[in-house]
């Protein structure tokens, strides 16, 4: 029989080693001396090392990462001549959109100031001199005394609550003037519009903790009366967890509910008392509870209570209704929140502010929708939130009332009580000497 040399078999060491196996001299076979240590190949897909947001058609069909160059590289490697196309998200095109629209507004407000000033008559020999020498409107405007601002957007007139999510009636601008935000978290207007649509369409009505009406009225007025940057940031948190994942949005709900989060928790001050902190704090109880974190929020809920009955037993300034609504919607949530835990809730009696009962009718005439997505348009129904609010607020009364009924009732035998006669009672049914009669 001929003889053949062969070739040992080496074992392998492990495959997170493989690199240091094939480089290690001690393990190298003798006719491997002279040659470079090979490395294994790796089993994991290759990425392109820069991936785009908006691929393109081809790599959207097959459901691969794309590099957003053009052509990208998956389509100049296959075999398939087709073209690398890329659309335009919808979104993106709505952003520059509204940009556009933005523009144009200001541009208007500019010509109209300039023609304001040219029927006055007096400013107009020197706007035209200015308009022929070719100076720009903004230098113009400049020139007048009048300060440049950007043109506001009058999506919802002051002073009108928005109680509907999803129109153009209600929606809250997210930016006047330049600078200034109310969350670092993003500046998009498109998201917090949707954020802010979804918590008025699935959490206001139901856990009514502020009143919509002043609420907006601060937000568009950038004044810290009745909002505040944690009552944003905790209202999208929570309103994150109500976005619904569409195939045309790129929002990561989880992630930017996480960055809401922080950036409550990076501005909070627990001893602040002022009406915009007590409300932020019980939101905040709804996002760690829609978490499964529910004793951990309980704090907030609980500072929350805390400082509502010291704001309302001091002297402070606060609109009746705005105390009122805040009051009733951490009743709600203390005593919902004691039927959880088997606790007995919070006592909140504030019935001199809960006797109001201003703008109930308004509120109930007022539209709402049923919203889910971004643009989403669905029809009308009324709101009713006057109503809701009241007979919650009944229901409430009658759960925190059960358990002292249930422990002041006649029929109610303590356990203490009864675990004292059950021993004799058992006694007596289980020993023969006191069931049978006695020999004859």
């Amino acid at each position: 029989m001929e003889n053949v040399s062969l070739r040992t078999i080496r074992p392998l060491v492990g495959d997170s080693s493989g690199e240091s196996t094939s480089s290690d001299p001690r393990l190298m076979h003798n006719d491997d001396k002279g040659r470079e240590p090979a490395r294994l190949p790796s089993k994991r897909r290759r990425v392109p090392e820069s991936i785009t947001r908006n691929a393109c058609l081809n790599c959207k069909k097959g459901r691969a990462k794309c590099d957003g160059n053009k052509p990208c590289s998956r389509c100049t490697t296959r075999a398939e001549m087709t073209p690398c196309v890329y659309e335009v998200h919808i979104k993106h095109a709505k952003e520059e959109s509204m940009k556009q629209i933005h523009e144009l507004r200001a541009k208007n407000n500019l010509n109209e100031r300039v023609i304001k000033a040219l029927q006055s008559g007096d400013k107009a020999p020197g706007i035209l001199r200015a308009l022929s020498s070719g100076d720009s409107l903004e230098s113009i405007v400049q020139s007048l005394g009048s300060q440049l601002v950007e043109e506001q957007d009058n999506v919802s007139p002051k002073g009108s609550p928005t109680s509907i999510v999803g129109g153009s009636e209600h929606e809250p601008e997210t930016q006047i003037r330049s600078g200034f935000a109310w969350t670092i978290v993003t500046h998009e207007s498109t998201v917090l519009d949707h954020l802010f649509q979804l918590y008025f369409a699935w959490v206001h009505p139901i856990s009514t903790l502020f009143s919509e009406a002043h609420f907006v009225e601060s937000y568009k007025g950038q004044n810290s009366r009745h909002c505040s940057s944690q009552l944003v940031n905790a209202m999208c948190a929570l309103a994150c967890h109500f976005h619904t994942q569409s195939e045309e949005s790129e929002l990561d709900s989880n992630q930017l509910g996480i960055q809401f989060s922080e950036a409550f928790l990076t501005g909070f001050d627990p001893d602040d008392k002022s009406i915009t902190s007590i409300q932020a704090a019980a939101v905040m109880f709804l996002v760690e509870l829609g978490r499964g974190f529910g004793l951990r929020g309980s704090s907030y809920l609980r500072l929350a209570t805390e400082s509502i009955a010291e704001l309302s037993a001091s002297s402070n300034e606060e609109l009746p209704c705005v105390l009122k609504k805040t009051i009733q919607g951490i009743r709600c949530l203390n005593v919902e929140w004691a039927q959880v835990t088997f606790q007995f809730p919070s006592v909140l009696g504030f019935r001199a502010v809960e006797d109001t009962h201003d703008e109930e009718a308004h509120l109930d005439d007022s539209p709402w929708r049923f919203y889910r997505y971004e643009d989403d348009q669905c029809p009308l129904w009324p709101g009713l939130l006057a109503t809701t609010s009241r007979e919650k607020m009944k229901l409430i009364d009658i759960i925190k009332d059960n358990p002292l009924r249930l422990l002041r009732s006649p029929a109610f035998v303590p356990a203490s009580r009864s675990k004292r006669r059950s021993p004799p009672a058992r006694r007596s049914r289980l020993d023969p000497r006191r069931t049978c009669p006695p020999p004859p």
